[in-house]
Order: structure tokens, then C-alpha cells, then sequence
């Protein structure tokens, strides 16, 4: 049966009304037991921290003094859904509220304070304890928030569902936003470019400009700051950063700092081993030179260098029609290169020279030796359409 939208909406309140006047269901209207819980926050550049939040309990007024988890501040002002001014608010009703020193963080509980000094002092307690507990559990928890942590909850396991590497690396970061919803999904988008190679560990993700406390922390764990829509920091703190070694990354487009955590993660990519040819040449004539002094190997290949050059220090292949004649795409070692009966390291295109190969005595006129150097370099990042790039 289709309904209309909002149909029985009436009814239902009417229905929650009756209930709550049965059931004598009322609220603590006290001041000094405001309780309500912040749902999302932004810095506003003209208007300083703003809270969208909702009271549980309590009246909250304009000029009280509260705390919102290790922020404070005097209320300033408060709005209702329709943008209009209060100067109180009641328990049930959302608001937004100005007036807060730092931006908080989603979650957080805000509370009534009786006084400046009092609000002040618990405000410092609170940060300290945070600081302590963020340095301390920095390497054992995935993600934090101010709220998680205060409330003695571990971030979110910051890794994929993936094998992890023996070589496995992870990459930590500290993420700020302007607002803490914003900031949540920059770090979701960020934790989506780990691997079983490479890893992404969020250490800290808040709302608000980049702080002291931030640098201090990136320092303690060696992490850049990402910072999405923030304002440039002060002389001051670039200074601090500077002199710590911590690098700061602001960005307002979500996928050019995707890219910049991709360009990181390449830095940290395990090492692969990789063949490249050097050099080719073709064997033209075979010498049987079992007993002949001074020459361990029974056979050696008279070739002309065809391309590169052949080094006595690199690893050979031999290839007939194209084909490596032995299994698994074996690797040999030479025992010596000569030219007109001189022993020498390398030769060059167009050179005819004489290779003996270690345990090889069954090439053949017309095949191709290959020599291959063995190098290691990092494993190419794969980039990834929404932005960024993954340590495959």
C-alpha cells in the first residue's frame, strides 16, 4: 500500500504526547546540570567555532560558561534549526551555539561550568590528559578522535582486509578539517589506499585549525599533517614544524590530497627484483677446449655482440628461437670473457669475443646469449580513479 510522505506524522506525536503525560515522563530543567551532546562542528572563518548540537538535559543560556569535551568557552550565541536567535535553549531542541575557543569534535559531551577559571582550568586538565594518552597509545590504535579517546575507546582498525606482506610498511598521518564530519571522510578516503604492502595508519583526525599540539604529536610519531580547507598556520608553528621535521600538506581538493598520501605510500613501497637485457650476442662458433691450460670450462661459445654490451659481472641466459633452453628461465654465471687471448671484463657491440658460461656445455651454433643485470627498485603504485595511488 503506498503512503504519503509524513502521513500519520500527527497522529504519532499526538499518540508520544498522551504516552509521556501518562507515563509522568519530565526533564531536569536545572542550569547547573546542562548536558547535551555536540552532532557536527566547523571553524567559520567569521564567526569562529560553531557547534550544531542538542541538549539532553538541563537549560543552556547565552553567557553561561561551558565545556564541550577539552574545548570551552562562554556561549555567545545560540540559533535554532531556522537560523533565528534563542537565549535559551531546552532539552529536546538542536541548536547551534558560538562562543567555544577551539573547535570540538563530533561526539563530544557539553556541560555547564559555573565559572571562567573553573571552566579554564578543566579545559587544560582535559587536554593534557588527552595529549598524554595520544602519545602514549599513538602506536597501538588505528584512528582517534578527541571523543574516543576521552572516553576511553580505540579508533578503527586502519588497514584492509588484505594479506599483509612480510616487507609490509605503513605510513602514519594526522588529519585536520574544518569540520570533524569532512574530516572523517578525508580519513576513510585516506585509510582506502592501504594495502597488504603498504599501509595507512590515521593517528589522529580532528576538526579545526592545525595546533602546537598537532606538531607536537606528528613529531613524536613521525607523520606529515594533512590538512583539508584549513588556513595556512602562523609563522610560529611552520617555524616549529620546520625545526621538528614535520611536513604539513594543506589542500582544498579531496583528490589532490589523496595524491599526495599516493606520492607518500610510493616512497614506501617495498622493493621487487627486476631482470633488464644489457647486452645480446650470437654464438657463431663453439671451441672444444678440454685440457687447454688456464681455461676451466670444456666449451666456449665465439660470439659477435649484437647489441649492448656483455659483461663478465652480470648474469646470462641462453636463448634458442627466441626460447630459454633451460628450466625456470635458469640464470648463469660467466666464468670469463676473451678477446684475441686477453681475458677482459666487457666488450661492445660488433666485438667478437669468446664467453664461458659455468655449468653450460650445451649451447649451439646460431643461439643467442643474454646478458642480464639484476636490479631492485620499488614497487610501481597503482593509481586509483577517485584519486590517489595503491602499493599493489
Amino acid at each position: 500500500e503506498t503512503r504519503n510522505a509524513g502521513e500519520g506524522l500527527k497522529e504519532l506525536s499526538e499518540a508520544l504526547l498522551l504516552e509521556s503525560e501518562l507515563i509522568n515522563l519530565d526533564t531536569n530543567m536545572d542550569k547547573s546540570l546542562v548536558h547535551g551532546a555536540a552532532l557536527e562542528s566547523r571553524l567559520d572563518k567569521g564567526r569562529g567555532p560553531i557547534v550544531s548540537a542538542v541538549l539532553k538535559r538541563g537549560m543552556l543560556e547565552v553567557g553561561d560558561f561551558v565545556l564541550c569535551g577539552s574545548s570551552w568557552g562562554k556561549v555567545r550565541s545560540l540559533r535554532n534549526a531556522k537560523g533565528e536567535e534563542l537565549e535559551s535553549v531546552e532539552p529536546g531542541d538542536p541548536f547551534e551555539m558560538m562562543g567555544l575557543r577551539t573547535v570540538p569534535n563530533a561526539g563530544d559531551t557539553i556541560q555547564s561550568v559555573p565559572s571562567e577559571d573553573r571552566a579554564r582550568r578543566l579545559s587544560q586538565a582535559r587536554e593534557e590528559r588527552l595529549e598524554r594518552i595520544r602519545l602514549q597509545s599513538a602506536n597501538a590504535t588505528g584512528t582517534s578522535s578527541i571523543s574516543s579517546i576521552l572516553s576511553g575507546r580505540g579508533g578503527g582498525d586502519s588497514s584492509n582486509d588484505e594479506t599483509i606482506d612480510d616487507e609490509y610498511e605503513e605510513l602514519n598521518l594526522i588529519v585536520k578539517a574544518d569540520v570533524q564530519g569532512t574530516a572523517e571522510a578525508v580519513r576513510d578516503s585516506i585509510i582506502g589506499l592501504g594495502t597488504g604492502k603498504v599501509g595507512v595508519k590515521v593517528v589522529f583526525t580532528g576538526a579545526g585549525q592545525i595546533t602546537e599540539g598537532d606538531v607536537q604529536l606528528a613529531s613524536a610519531i613521525n607523520a606529515p599533517i594533512l590538512g583539508f580547507n584549513v588556513r595556512e598556520p602562523n609563522k610560529s608553528l611552520q617555524g616549529l614544524a620546520k625545526s621538528k621535521g614535520v611536513q604539513i600538506i594543506r589542500q582544498n581538493v579531496i583528490y589532490r590530497l589523496l595524491d599526495e598520501v599516493g606520492a607518500m605510500l610510493s616512497l614506501k613501497a617495498p622493493l621487487e627484483e627486476y631482470e633488464e637485457i644489457v647486452g645480446e650476442a650470437d654464438i657463431v662458433q663453439i671451441f672444444d677446449m678440454t685440457g687447454t691450460k688456464k681455461n676451466n670450462a670444456s666449451l666456449v661459445a665465439g660470439c659477435v655482440v649484437s647489441s649492448g654490451s656483455i659483461k663478465a659481472t652480470e648474469k646470462f641466459r641462453i636463448l634458442r628461437d627466441g626460447v630459454p633452453i633451460h628450466e625456470e628461465d635458469a640464470l648463469f654465471s660467466c666464468s670469463s670473457i676473451r678477446r684475441h687471448r686477453l681475458e677482459v671484463d666487457s666488450v661492445g657491440k660488433g666485438t667478437d669475443c669468446g664467453v664461458s658460461l659455468d655449468d653450460i656445455t650445451n649451447f649451439q651454433i646460431g643461439d643467442t646469449i643474454q646478458c642480464i643485470t639484476i636490479g631492485r627498485r620499488p614497487i610501481a603504485a597503482v593509481k586509483v580513479a577517485t584519486g590517489g595511488a595503491k602499493v599493489q
